[in-house]
């Protein structure tokens, strides 16, 4: 139950992004857009969570949990900017001010992030074949 909520969920961040970035180049209903950009992506992502799931389930822990870690830790540090003003500046294409706020401003987080990116991807990949060698021997045992 629970990995179908998440399903959601992240579908729903997707949707909502990539509902922004055609809404900027497309000409179309906000609400009519928002629905076929929600009804895409979630097929898309059920094609993939069919066909991929192991791989999806590391790569969406792993950014979610790195992005929580360097978000808790920019709450207490500070110098993180806030996700509205990045939102924004997606939003109205400031490309120039968000590479100077990522880049030079919080180079540290980003910096941070791709560091327990990288960590968490790999222990969880190396965790996912342990377990899935583990449940090979089960069923072979269980075979004899």
């Amino acid at each position: 139950m629970i990995n179908w909520i998440a399903f959601f969920i992240v579908g729903y961040l997707i949707a909502k992004v990539l509902f922004t970035i055609l809404l900027l180049h497309i000409e179309i209903e906000p609400g009519v857009l928002m629905i076929l950009t929600l009804i895409l992506i979630y097929i898309i992502l059920g094609i993939l969570v069919y066909f991929l799931k192991g791989l999806l389930q590391i790569l969406s822990t792993s950014f979610f949990g790195s992005y929580a870690i360097i978000r808790g830790i920019s709450l207490i540090k500070g110098g993180f900017p806030e996700d509205e003003y990045i939102s924004g500046l997606i939003k109205y294409k400031e490309i120039y001010q968000l590479k100077k706020i990522l880049l030079h401003e919080s180079l540290f987080y980003t910096i941070l992030l791709v560091i327990i990116l990288t960590i968490s991807i790999i222990i969880q990949f190396y965790t996912y074949i342990d377990e899935s060698n583990e449940i090979k021997r089960k069923k072979s045992k269980k075979r004899n």
